[in-house]
């Protein structure tokens, strides 16, 4: 019997390293499931970050290329909005109405509605020109007729 008890023993004492083994491996398995996860929900929101961080540098170099080709250096979005809507008042003499698209269309149309009045007047003057040489040209031919005239007058005299 005493090889029966110490085979028991030896039984519970292996269910027992059986139970406690298994239990230490769930208790670690879900302990470093949780470290995994964590660690990717990191890598995840470093990554966030970066690409957020890389937009918001993408953003700062396309507004100061804006404000390089607009020709204003400066840095707040509203400095550079009063700024813009004064030199288009200077340029055009009126207040900006509706948004700066506009206000250059505007100037445009203004640009070009007076290209055409000075090709008009142009045209006008370039008109009145050749009227003043034709009629130059009469006045000479009428000023040797009557010298030629006065000529021949003086020879029959």
């Amino acid at each position: 019997m005493a090889n029966s008890e110490s085979s028991f023993g030896l039984k519970m004492m292996l269910s027992f390293f059986i139970v406690t083994t298994l239990g230490l491996s769930v208790w670690l398995f879900l302990g470093y499931r949780d470290k995994f996860d964590v660690e990717n929900q990191l890598a995840v929101k470093t990554s966030e970050a970066t690409n957020a961080k890389n937009q918001q540098g993408n953003a700062e170099r396309q507004r100061d290329a804006i404000q390089a080709s607009l020709g204003i250096a400066e840095s707040a979005p509203e400095k550079v909005i009063e700024k813009l809507s004064d030199e288009i008042k200077e340029v055009s003499g009126e207040q900006m109405n509706s948004n700066f698209v506009s206000a250059i269309v505007a100037q445009r149309d203004k640009l070009q509605n007076e290209k055409r009045r000075a090709d008009d007047l142009l045209n006008k003057l370039e008109s009145t020109i050749t009227k003043m040489d034709d009629n130059e040209k009469i006045a000479q031919q009428r000023i040797q007729t009557e010298a030629e005239a006065k000529t021949k007058a003086q020879r029959d005299l």
